[in-house]
């Protein structure tokens, strides 16, 4: 059978309605990422064959990496969610979904799956608490197909011992599946006082290896500006990213969120910059 792999840039904005780009790999090839050199496919840890963390630390990424193995059947669709890696404000999920049929037959193409994140007994998707991007290649052809999620959390929700459900919602099938398990991934995160020049607080923030989530007091600012001026700097005062390291979002009116590009070290971030509004972090 063709494996059919593909790159995350770790983009919250990916949720795509049909297959994306894909590239044909022979077992045990290496998955194309950013830099000179790739990790060789190893399947039993999914989402570290898509997902840049060559700057974490190995207790960094024990403590952000979760195996799950929760399995679904629906309607002739049978799934299996693999893996969890991230942090209280940002998860990614690793799905592997077996269709009765292949992607273009079913009209995969046209009518991609939703997903909903809700707490354990909270069923409608009004009662989400997170928001869930999805990004997937497949081959036409092929009757599996991996989908990886990112589900963010402006609110940092996705904490250690949340009983969560995931569902999806196939209407090329009429399937429903549902996965339930305990959040136990726990990467470091830091509470951030945000204020303006003149020392006045205007919000907060929350910066974890994966992504910053920024809660403002009001809305009366430029939020285009907002957007697109994260700078973090280290200790010493030096850009750790440049801005394009980092993809903005703001789904709720005073709520910013960064995700990251390639997640980092929070105890090497001193100082954190949301246009004219600054952060500094606690020393470690």
């Amino acid at each position: 059978m063709k494996r059919i792999l593909f790159c995350l840039a770790l983009l919250s904005a990916f949720a795509l309605s049909a297959c994306g780009t894909q590239t044909e790999a022979p077992e045990n090839t290496a998955v194309p990422m950013d830099g000179d050199e790739a990790p060789q496919y190893d399947p039993s840890n999914p989402l570290a064959n898509y997902l840049d963390h060559s700057n974490l630390d190995d207790e960094t990424l024990s403590h952000a990496t979760q195996s799950l193995d929760v399995t679904s059947e629906s309607n002739g669709v049978t799934a299996k969610l693999q893996q969890a890696m991230g942090s209280a404000n940002l998860l990614y999920l690793s799905l592997e979904v077996t269709y009765p049929d292949t992607a273009e037959h079913l009209g995969l193409l046209d009518a991609a799956p939703t997903f909903t994140l809700t707490k354990t007994g909270q069923t409608t998707q009004d009662d989400s608490f997170a928001n869930v991007g999805s990004s997937w290649g497949c081959d036409p052809d092929s009757t599996s197909i991996t989908y990886l999620l990112d589900v963010e959390s402006s609110h940092a929700m996705l904490t250690t011992g949340q009983e969560v459900t995931l569902r999806m919602e196939i209407p090329a099938t009429g399937s429903v599946l549902s996965f339930d398990w305990t959040i136990e991934t726990s990467a470091p995160q830091e509470e951030i006082v945000l204020k303006t020049q003149q020392g006045e607080q205007m919000g907060s923030a929350i910066l974890t290896p994966f992504a910053l989530s920024a809660s403002l007091n009001s809305t009366d600012q430029d939020r285009d500006a907002l957007l697109s001026s994260l700078v973090l700097l280290d200790r010493n005062g030096d850009p750790l990213m440049s801005n394009e390291a980092a993809a903005a979002s703001n789904t709720e009116p005073c709520q910013i969120f960064f995700t990251f590009s390639s997640p980092l070290m929070v105890d090497q971030v001193g100082t954190v910059q949301i246009g004219t509004l600054t952060g500094t972090l606690s020393s470690p």
